[in-house]
């Protein structure tokens, strides 16, 4: 009896984990990282950057682009921009008294993040959320 109980807490923990591990794959959330006004003689540019998240299995690509709102289309041609920053493994745990969970991404600069069902909030070193820094999701 005792083996079986263990061996239906294990499947149950596998399945358990399994789950929780899988729960921001094949997302992609963003984030305003800067934003910047440059004035021209012939017009001003309001530059606006991002980051977006690609949730792999057990990896997290993060891509950056530049979006650039120009007067002139050639100078909205020339900010556009876009690129790789890397690819960070990723782990997610359950958050303590909370239907929420947390994802850390190793070497990333958000590296501590709380998940919510549409959106991704920075967790502060202090362990408190930043709402300054929040991730939307995109798909």
């Amino acid at each position: 009896m005792k083996s079986v109980l263990t061996v239906l807490g294990l499947i149950f923990y596998s399945v358990l984990g399994f789950a929780q591990s899988n729960i921001l794959e094949g997302k992609k959330y963003s984030i305003v990282v800067s934003e910047a006004c440059k004035s021209f003689i012939d017009g001003g540019c309001l530059i606006t950057t991002y980051n977006v998240l690609n949730f792999e299995k057990d990896s997290v690509v993060v891509d950056y682009y530049t979006k650039a709102d120009c007067e002139s289309k050639e100078r909205s041609s020339f900010y556009n921009n876009e690129g790789s920053i890397g690819k960070y493994p990723y782990q997610i745990q359950k958050k303590k008294d909370s239907p929420n969970h947390i994802v850390r991404i190793n070497g990333y600069q958000f590296g501590s993040l709380e998940v919510f069902p549409d959106y991704l909030i920075v967790i502060n070193p202090d362990h408190t959320t930043n709402s300054e820094y929040i991730f939307n999701l995109v798909e």
